[in-house]
Parts: structure tokens; C-alpha cells; sequence
């Protein structure tokens, strides 16, 4: 077998060989435009006879040609068979060495030096070092054990404005819009966030009816962010968030075992809401046998022998200050 840069060098030469028998056809071809021309004597000293003499001995001439050509194509699809063959015999070894070299290693080993996207628009540098786990190869988190009591819930739209962070758990509980600016510059939101005596992890929506891409998406968001923070000095709760059973599979990767997590019950009020709740709520216990869960939101009876703590929703702290309550 030649190398793939001797096979490229043989297959140039094949295709430029046809390029130019084909044009050589061309030119010798009698068209209908020609035999128009010649019959109208618009062909300099060419009587009717020498065209058709012409015309007669360039057939044989085309003919020879096009036999060429059609064995030309064979030598060029057998050419670009071998060449496939050739690039997999000569990429396989650097292919296994590389996965040998980064065999184990973590994400941020393998890639850091291959960011290279303008502004790192893909947000990649936000996982670097990260362990990447699941199917879909989300970041690890570690594991949070939070103190909760006397602690009070401050939303993201309010905690730029607390006067007292080390006293609240700050959380993303509300409108997504309200902290795409999060994912877009975290930086520009670590100076305060790290004053919390926690900070639950971002919590953009999936839901059931949402395409599966978007969902993953969201997923991965919410991890690359728990990450990034906890790489930059935040206490990270990690939130956990599902849509119906479908999402089971891929809803929990990434997420610690034995550790506090964070859920909200925040639009889950309706009938079919309540039911995908308890179920997701079960199946967390199930797989994550969480030490405890903080919940923001509205309680909803669950069947699980795990400890729950409950704090108001943003919505909820709304309601009570409108009414003169705490």
C-alpha cells in the first residue's frame, strides 16, 4: 500500500488527465452550432466535404478519448478508496497514542491548550480541570454540606443590593432571563456572590415539552456554572431540576452523592406538575441519597426519608411584603 501522500500526488495526476481529455472532446466535437455554421459557409476554407472527412475522423478520435476517460474514473474511485484506507492505517496510531497519553486525565488537561474559539464562546474555559461524568459528559460537582439553619433565600435579581450575604442562601429560582448575564460574564458576578454563606447553583429551566438539545443545554449550564464557581471560592448547593421521567437520564449526571442539594418547587402547582415533582423528587432520593434538600417554594408532600428544609420563594417574599408581613 503507498502512503496517503503518494496516493494524493497519483490521484491529482488521474483527475487532471480527465480535465483535460474531456476538453479535448469538447474541442473536437461537431456540434449542432458547427454543422449550423458550416452550412451557412461561415467556416473559412472548409468545403462540405472536409467537414464531413473532419467530422469522421474526429468520431474515432472521441470515441478513443471517451474509453480513456471511462477507465480514468475507475483508476480514480479505486484511488479514492485506497486513499480512505490509507489516511485510517496512518491517523489509527496517533489516534491510540493520544487517547493513551489523556487516558484518565481531566477535561481541562486534554483541551486547555485547544481553546482557541475568539472570546471562548463556547464557554469551555468555565469547566477546565473539570471530571467529566454521564453520558453526555457533564461536570462532576463535589459534594456540599451546608449549614442552613437561621439563614435566609435571597434571589439573584436581589443580591447584588443584601446588605448581609453571610446570613442568606442566594438562588436562581426566578425567570431565566433574569440571569442569562450569568452565563454570559460570570466574572462580573463573583465580587458579591462570594459573600453568601451559599449560593445555590444555577437553575436554568427545563420542562418536558422543550426539545431534548435544549434541555441537555440547560443541563450542562447549570453545571459549568456550579463549577465554575466553586473553582472561584463560592459555597456551591447543588441544584437539581428535572422535567418528566425522560429527563431521568441524563437530569442527575453530574450531581454528588450524600451532599445538600437545592430544588424549587416554583411552577409545579398544576396537577401533572405535582405528579412529575414527587416522581423526580423520589428518583433523586433514589440516586443521590441526598444528606438533605433545601427546597424553595411552596411545600408539596413528598414520601422520601430524607431531611427537608423549606424557605420562600422569591414570589413568596413578594406576597408577604405587599401584605405588611415579615
Amino acid at each position: 500500500m503507498k502512503t496517503l501522500q503518494e496516493i494524493r500526488s497519483q490521484l491529482t495526476k488521474t483527475r487532471a488527465d480527465i480535465e483535460n481529455m474531456t476538453a479535448e472532446i469538447v474541442r473536437l466535437d461537431y456540434t449542432e452550432e458547427k454543422r449550423t455554421a458550416a452550412r451557412d459557409g461561415l467556416f473559412n476554407k472548409q468545403t462540405w466535404k472536409e467537414y464531413a472527412e473532419a467530422a469522421q475522423a474526429n468520431a474515432g478520435k472521441i470515441a478513443e478519448l471517451t474509453n480513456k476517460i471511462y477507465v480514468a474514473e475507475v483508476e480514480k474511485r479505486i484511488l479514492q478508496a485506497n486513499a480512505r484506507v490509507a489516511l485510517i492505517e496512518e491517523a489509527t496510531p496517533i489516534i491510540l497514542a493520544a487517547c493513551q497519553k489523556y487516558n484518565g486525565k481531566p477535561y481541562g488537561e486534554k483541551t486547555a491548550e485547544k481553546i482557541c474559539i475568539p472570546n471562548d464562546t463556547l464557554k469551555e474555559r468555565s469547566i477546565q480541570g473539570a471530571d467529566l461524568v454521564g453520558k453526555y459528559g457533564f461536570p462532576k460537582l463535589d459534594p456540599a454540606h451546608a449549614y442552613l439553619e437561621d439563614l435566609r433565600p435571597v434571589a439573584f435579581t436581589q443580591a447584588k443590593s443584601e446588605k448581609k450575604p453571610r446570613e442568606c442562601v442566594a438562588h436562581f429560582f426566578v425567570m431565566d432571563d433574569a440571569f442569562e448575564r450569568v452565563w454570559t460574564n460570570l466574572a462580573q458576578h463573583l465580587d458579591y456572590l462570594e459573600y453568601f454563606a451559599y449560593v445555590c447553583s444555577p437553575d436554568f429551566s427545563i420542562y418536558s415539552d422543550m426539545p431534548l438539545t435544549l434541555q441537555l443545554y440547560n443541563v450542562y449550564r447549570n453545571r459549568a456554572l456550579a463549577y465554575c464557581m466553586s473553582q472561584n471560592g463560592i459555597s456551591v448547593i447543588p441544584t437539581v431540576g428535572w422535567s418528566d421521567e425522560s429527563s431521568y437520564d441524563f437530569c442527575f449526571d453530574g450531581l454528588p452523592k450524600n451532599s445538600t442539594l437545592a430544588v424549587s418547587t416554583n411552577g409545579c402547582f398544576t396537577k401533572s406538575g405535582i405528579t412529575n415533582y414527587q416522581m423526580g423528587f423520589t428518583e433523586m432520593c433514589k440516586r443521590l441519597e441526598p444528606r438533605e434538600v433545601l427546597v424553595i417554594g411552596k411545600q408539596i408532600e413528598v414520601n422520601c426519608g430524607v431531611k427537608i428544609t423549606y424557605m420562600d420563594s422569591f414570589g413568596q417574599q413578594m406576597t408577604k411584603r405587599l401584605k405588611g408581613g415579615a
